[in-house]
């Protein structure tokens, strides 16, 4: 959120365009990862699982909107994603306001895409994490 903060300060001064601060705003959401990654370090099964269900679930969400179906094209193509120019046309709103929108519905579009496929990623994370 102190990052978060600070990419709105900056875009409100016009430092930054809106297709530079969402390639930040992915970033910051795989970054929330690091605290909970540390902390599964020291616990149990159950807390190492849940730090991975939540990085693998980041991830999926900064995938999913950067590449253009594929995670091997995601260097070369994520300069051109159509996601970014779609969102950027339809809620063509103060630069800060669209970065926090892309923020939730990035992550409201991820949940409901987990919402079908959790189970399986329990079921893999219940086979495989020790």
């Amino acid at each position: 959120s102190a990052c978060m903060a600070i990419l709105l300060s900056i875009s409100r001064n016009g430092m930054i365009s809106f297709f530079q601060g969402a390639y930040l705003v992915y970033g910051f959401d795989i970054g929330t990862c690091l605290d909970t990654s540390l902390a599964s370090l020291t616990s149990n099964k159950e807390g190492r699982k849940v730090a991975i269900f939540h990085l693998l679930f980041n991830i999926s969400g900064t995938l999913l909107f950067t590449s253009k179906g594929g995670i091997l094209v995601i260097v070369m193509m994520s300069l051109f994603t159509p996601f970014l120019y779609y969102f950027k046309n339809v809620f063509d709103y103060d630069i800060s306001i669209m970065f926090a929108l892309l923020h939730v519905v990035m992550n409201l579009i991820t949940l409901i895409i987990f919402l079908f496929i959790d189970r399986y990623v329990i079921y893999v994370l219940d086979k495989y994490i020790d």
